[in-house]
């Protein structure tokens, strides 16, 4: 037989009370999209350089480059005393029949430099037909007799234009 108990027990009875439920918040996801990327190719970039480097190349050479002395201040084989301050202005004529990029340049070669810069920088273009007037600014040497540099006008890719161009200087001693 059993025998009843005084022990207590539970059951759940619904409530009217709500209880918090926790509800999900919508957050945006990007959607992909396509960006088009760009990737150089590398040997094509340096195929079209060399490609146009030869045309250049080829048209430099087809060009016949040339100049005429216009104008020289002093002139060639004018005295000037040693270890002076010496400048000329040299005045050209492009003859040729192409044009002179800029920098074109007026290269110091060999024999006596004067202590100028090694190159005259010709900055703008030089159309055929136009003219440009470089400045040679030097010194004498302190030794006295004839003395000649050699110089070449050249192309910013080193073709020569026309034939060496000479500056001459009876550098005598003394004088004031």
């Amino acid at each position: 037989t059993r025998t009843p108990s005084a022990t207590a027990s539970f059951t759940p009875r619904p409530s009217n009370t709500p209880s918090p439920t926790r509800t999900q918040t919508p957050t945006i996801t990007p959607t992909p999209s396509i960006t088009p990327t760009i990737t150089p190719n590398i040997t094509l970039t340096l195929q079209q350089a060399t490609l146009f480097f030869d045309f250049q190349t080829a048209t430099y050479a087809a060009c016949d480059f040339n100049y005429e002395i216009l104008d020289q201040t002093p002139a060639n084989a004018d005295f000037h005393p040693t270890n002076s301050p010496y400048t000329r202005t040299i005045q050209l004529r492009n003859t040729g029949r192409c044009a002179w990029d800029r920098n074109t340049a007026l290269y110091y070669v060999r024999d006596e430099n004067f202590n100028a810069e090694p190159r005259l920088l010709i900055r703008e273009r030089i159309d055929v037909g136009e003219e440009v007037t470089l400045t040679f600014i030097g010194r004498t040497p302190s030794t006295g007799g004839m003395l000649t540099g050699v110089w070449e006008l050249r192309t910013p890719g080193q073709i020569l234009i026309g034939e060496p161009l000479f500056i001459s200087v009876n550098v005598f001693v003394g004088g004031g």
